[in-house]
């Protein structure tokens, strides 16, 4: 039993130098170069002008095209053109395109080539998927069936996913332990006169992490389940957040890059916290367990969030009492019953079109929002480590909890030098000059009438987030062409 112990441990050791030593720098060991690949394809998302997929021969490489595409999930193809390494971020804090692949193991790009089918798909697996795809395009709800039966959120509406996001919910549309639970419970009550159960679960959980594309959060539920079905086989007599920490250990060996995406992040820590509470919660009533959970749920995913998207919402606590048994045990069960029964897609519909309305109206409240500074990795350390001791307990460490997010919240005002920013906004101008106390100076706000992306939002406005800043004093427009003075109307 001890030896079994110790490789564990060793596993967790070696998963975390694996993630520090390849994080501190990333250098391609692949050469940009015009080749011929052949692979087979195992993503597709399709836009109005444009289809990106991602596609699996001796790597994976992600492909974006301009020309029609009718190619489906499982068909291999020949795809001849330049391959270059994924572009990193060209503003400070914000989204690493380059770490989001990496995250996929993805390694090369390829926008500017020649596609031709090699042959058609001949897996049933994929056969099963493209099926369930053509089934669900039949449907008038099939972007939340989509959602929720084969992790696909590319459909969603993005206005509808930052409403979501605003109010701390967007968890909820990623499959993880939820969806998991649900298919656990079922099985279990239609398998219970089987001795070998767990076996006809876990092969019925793989086939589901396969029809979701391989989902972070589904893979780390998964590898939990049969973690602890190894654990009841053998009577290792592991607890449950020791399995966990051996459960994310496993996954950063396979994939260091992994600590890079935020479905794997809130689905480890989230859970470490919810079973640290384990003991607690069995004592309370419904409300008082859900109170709790969605409590603990925020606190927990708050640096997340704050290294993300730099705002942090306190409706949201508030939020998650009614969103998740709404989407547990309504939406997400109705989603497999309408699946199978389609003429219930108008009543589908209708509590689809509740979730919508309500999650617009709650993000349109903006007075318990707030803009936190993106924190280093000294703030992680501290909160989670100050957490846990507040969460075991000691109520005392409260105290440090609460300056804490206060000194982040108000980082804004801990600016003492002043700064100038040159700020990468394509073709024109943006400079950014932030004086003691977080007070700004924007020169110029760019822009491209031809880009439909705003760079405002996505570039300037999230850059100044990211310092804990949400207020401008000063615009100052040096000439009215439009690439110096484009955005200024959506900056008002």
């Amino acid at each position: 039993m001890k030896k079994i112990y110790f490789i564990l441990i060793l596993i967790c050791i070696i998963s975390q130098i694996r993630v520090v030593v390849l994080n501190v720098k990333y250098k391609s060991i692949y050469k940009e170069e015009k080749k011929s690949v052949i692979g087979k394809i195992i993503y597709i998302k399709k836009e109005e002008d444009k289809t990106t997929f991602d596609i699996k021969g001796d790597k994976n490489y992600r492909i974006i095209t301009y020309n029609k595409f009718n190619y489906q999930l499982g068909d291999i193809l020949n795809v001849y053109g330049l391959f270059y390494t994924p572009n990193k971020n060209t503003v400070f804090n914000l989204f690493n395109y380059q770490k989001y692949l990496l995250s996929k193991r993805i390694y090369f790009i390829c926008n500017d080539c020649s596609i031709s089918l090699v042959s058609k798909n001949k897996n049933i697996l994929y056969t099963i998927k493209n099926f369930m795809i053509k089934h669900i395009d039949n449907y008038k709800t099939k972007r939340y069936l989509k959602v929720f039966l084969l992790g696909d959120t590319n459909e969603l509406d993005k206005n509808k996913i930052e409403c979501y996001r605003k109010i701390g919910i967007s968890h909820l549309f990623s499959i993880s332990g939820m969806h998991v639970g649900v298919f656990i419970t079922l099985l279990n009550f239609i398998l219970k006169k089987l001795k070998k159960k767990d076996i006809i679960i876990i092969l019925f959980l793989l086939f589901f992490l396969f029809l979701t594309g391989f989902s972070k959060s589904l893979l780390r539920c998964i590898l939990f389940f049969i973690l602890k079905c190894i654990n009841k086989l053998f009577n290792l007599k592991m607890k449950d957040i020791f399995i966990l920490i051996i459960t994310a250990s496993f996954i950063l060996i396979f994939n260091p890059y992994m600590i890079n995406d935020i479905g794997f992040l809130f689905s480890i820590i989230i859970t470490f916290y919810i079973l640290l509470l384990t003991k607690h919660l069995t004592k309370n009533g419904y409300f008082s367990k859900m109170l709790t959970l969605s409590i603990t749920c925020f606190l927990a995913s708050i640096p997340i969030l704050a290294y993300n998207f730099f705002k942090i919402n306190f409706l949201s606590i508030f939020c998650n009492l009614f969103f998740i048994p709404f989407i547990s045990f309504l939406i997400f069960p109705l989603s497999l019953i309408t699946f199978v029964l389609p003429f219930l897609d108008d009543i589908y519909l209708f509590f689809i079109n509740i979730l919508e309305s309500l999650s617009t109206f709650l993000s349109s409240i903006s007075f318990f929002e707030f803009t936190v500074s993106k924190p280093n990795i000294i703030f992680f350390i501290l909160y989670y480590l100050i957490l846990y001791l507040a969460l075991k307990n000691n109520l005392k460490f409260l105290i440090l909890f609460i300056l804490l997010l206060i000194v982040n919240i108000n980082s804004r005002f801990m600016i003492t030098n002043p700064e100038v920013v040159f700020m990468d906004v394509g073709q024109g101008d943006c400079n950014i000059i932030i004086m003691p106390k977080g007070k700004v100076a924007l020169i110029d706000t760019g822009g491209n009438i031809f880009n439909k992306n705003s760079m405002l939002k996505n570039n300037i406005i999230s850059y100044l987030n990211s310092r804990g800043i949400n207020k401008i004093e000063f615009l100052i427009l040096t000439h009215g062409d439009y690439d110096h003075m484009g955005e200024a109307i959506n900056l008002v």
